[in-house]
């Protein structure tokens, strides 16, 4: 009897052993999820109360990214040209152009190399649409009205006389030689209109007058001009 006693007092304390391990490990499988739980709510309320912000702080960061790629990667020119005649000019002929210009004009900003660019205003009378035209014409009066960096304007006489009658906006022109027409090959598809005139326009009485960039460009300009005018 006595060991029967023993025995049944031993299975007590085992069972309860057994029911006191499995209540402990009850504890520590709640108490996980819990955390979980609280981590999973806590991101749930910073990106409800700061999803917005974070969005518009990546958003500023990538703009702010790509604008000092840009400047970096930018390009630096000696000399802004406009071309702008009714004598379509192709991509060929635009290049020969600058390259023209590019021969004519120093290293103003001092960076090693000579850098010249042309923007394109030209269009076809008779082949372009008016559309396209009106477009290029308004373009070119953009140029005029407000960039800084623009002084040199390649046109014919036809524009030439009509712009500058109205406005009295460039100064009196020079007539681009065989210097100028002897870098084009017709063979590769590059040609400029007969008769072409390079001026430079005036800033006095305008808000470029002012404008240190405008006035450094407007000052170059004119050496350019008068190494064409030696060239002939």
């Amino acid at each position: 009897m006595s060991r029967e006693n023993d025995i049944l007092k031993e299975q007590r304390l085992a069972r309860k052993s057994f029911l006191e391990l499995k209540k402990m490990e009850s504890e520590e499988n709640t108490e996980k999820p819990a955390e979980e739980v609280k981590k999973k709510k806590t991101f749930s309320d910073f990106w409800y109360y700061y999803k917005i912000p974070v969005f518009i702080t990546f958003f500023l960061a990538a703009i702010i990214a790509v604008g000092i790629h840009q400047c970096v990667n930018r390009e630096k020119y000696d000399m802004v040209a406009v071309l702008y005649s009714y004598h379509s000019a192709n991509s060929e002929t635009e290049a020969k152009i600058t390259e023209y210009l590019e021969s004519k004009t120093e290293d103003f900003n001092s960076d090693g190399s000579v850098k010249a660019s042309v923007i394109n205003c030209t269009f076809e009378v008779g082949v372009s649409s008016a559309q396209y035209g009106n477009t290029m014409g308004q373009k070119f009066n953009s140029l005029i009205a407000g960039n800084t960096k623009a002084m040199l304007f390649i046109l014919n006489r036809e524009v030439y006389d009509y712009v500058n009658g109205e406005t009295e906006i460039f100064e009196e022109p020079v007539e681009l030689g065989d210097d100028f027409y002897s870098v084009f090959n017709e063979e590769n598809g590059e040609s400029a209109e007969n008769g072409l005139l390079i001026c430079r326009r005036k800033i006095e009485g305008t808000f470029m007058e002012n404008d240190e960039e405008a006035k450094i460009f407007f000052e170059n300009a004119g050496k350019t001009i008068e190494n064409i005018k030696n060239a002939r």
